[in-house]
């Protein structure tokens, strides 16, 4: 089998695990099947940030992520030159302490962070206090810390430590991307449900409401697909290329990438040109100051 085709199946395997609980594939299956039956499933099923899913879904997010260490785990040791020297941990001697120089792999969280700001400077000064408002602890907490953590040990710590034996970087970072960006496919199902609802709450004649629910929340997917392949891009061409397999800068990236979101680009809408020259300045200054800070790290590391 060929590395993609074993990354697509641990990409499978990763996000398949919430599947493996029953009330999480009971409502996947009336999605497909009957959607108003679904939707009388309860907002367990409907919303992401409910307590029992918050509940059901970390817990699979965990042991996937525990798992994907293990695997992480094995091919580094088996890469190691000189295995005395790993330590109890291979990930944490290769990926967080880059082999020992713990000051060297703090100098590149902290400016791949900074680059990332920079990058994020006009979005920043759109959305000002906003990004501030906040959802409760724990919802701030999986956004954040959690998902950024489980998702770069495997998306890019382990995809990216199976493809770059056989392929180029570019096409290893696009690879990991895509399988990064297709995965997010799983929030059709309560979109799905959601489209339902707006139907039947607004007396839509829809003689065929499962296909049209269908098609609207197929519609959604589109612009999820471009953020998360956009993130794994950045995510992806910090680990490998700046860093130099720094896995904290990249969950620090990511996890940015979260709190502050993508670019809204309201500022085209603004009716003084003086408004427009300085958020477009703002969007344009912070990708040259992403590029230099990264450049300049990436030249240090080698």
């Amino acid at each position: 089998m060929s590395d993609v085709g074993i990354c697509a199946l641990l990409c499978g395997g990763f996000v398949g695990t919430i599947f493996l609980w029953r009330k999480e594939r009971t409502f996947a299956l009336l999605c497909m099947k009957d959607i108003e039956k679904a939707w009388e499933c309860g907002p367990e099923h409907l919303d992401r940030n409910d307590p029992s899913t918050f509940r059901r879904r970390l817990i699979s997010f965990v042991g996937s992520t525990a798992v994907s260490w293990l695997l992480l785990e094995y091919l580094l040791f088996k890469e190691a030159r000189d295995k005395t020297s790993v330590g109890p941990s291979a990930v944490i001697h290769f990926l967080f302490c880059q082999e020992g120089n713990v000051l060297r792999a703090l100098h590149v969280t902290v400016s791949t962070a900074l680059a990332t700001l920079a990058l994020f400077s006009g979005t920043l000064l759109e959305k000002g206090i906003a990004l501030f408002q906040q959802d409760a602890d724990e919802i701030f907490l999986r956004d954040n810390v959690i998902c950024p953590t489980g998702e770069e040990i495997f998306f890019r710590a382990l995809l990216l430590q199976i493809l770059l034996q056989r392929r180029s970087v570019t096409s290893s970072i696009v690879i990991s991307s895509v399988l990064f960006a297709v995965s997010h496919t799983h929030h059709i199902f309560p979109s799905v449900a959601w489209e339902y609802r707006y139907i039947m709450g607004n007396n839509e004649p829809q003689p065929r409401k499962k296909l049209v629910c269908w098609r609207r929340a197929a519609k959604k997917l589109p612009g999820l697909y471009l953020c998360t392949f956009a993130c794994g891009l950045l995510t992806g061409y910090c680990y490998v290329v700046v860093g130099k397999r720094n896995l904290p800068s990249t969950i620090v990236t990511h996890a940015l990438c979260n709190f502050i979101g993508p670019p809204t680009f309201d500022f085209l809408q603004e009716q003084t040109w003086l408004k427009r020259l300085v958020y477009g300045g703002a969007y344009c200054g912070g990708i040259a100051g992403w590029y230099i800070i990264t450049s300049t790290v990436a030249r240090r590391s080698t």
